[in-house]
């Protein structure tokens, strides 16, 4: 928009930036006085977190198994080694585990 389409920027009420690069290219923008208009940045957003980091990692992680093994796993049984935000384990942690749980997820027994 700042370069190509500048005849556009008047009509445009603002818009958003997921991400990280993005968001680093605007801000030195901003502070450039480049930034002719205003930008929410997604990755500043609590709620972002909370969804990507709980439900938008479970899904990216499927998505890579689907496009790398090319196997179909609707109907099948699958061992979820980790559960709850992203970087957190539920293997060791039983308070994940009844998370989990409640959340709809049948619970392997563990050895430990």
């Amino acid at each position: 928009m700042h370069t190509k389409y500048t005849r556009l920027i008047p009509k445009i009420i603002g818009g958003c930036e997921e991400t990280t690069t993005g968001i680093h290219r605007l801000r030195a923008m901003a502070k450039a006085g480049e930034l002719r208009f205003p930008m929410i940045t997604v990755n500043d957003a609590d709620c972002k977190h909370l969804f990507d980091n709980r439900y938008g990692t479970g899904q990216s992680v499927w998505d890579s198994i689907d496009n790398t093994t090319n196997l179909i796993v609707a109907g099948k049984v699958a061992v979820i080694a980790g559960y709850g935000w992203c970087g957190y384990t539920a293997h060791t942690e039983n308070h994940r585990r009844l998370r989990g749980n409640h959340d709809g997820h049948t619970q392997a027994a563990r050895d430990g």
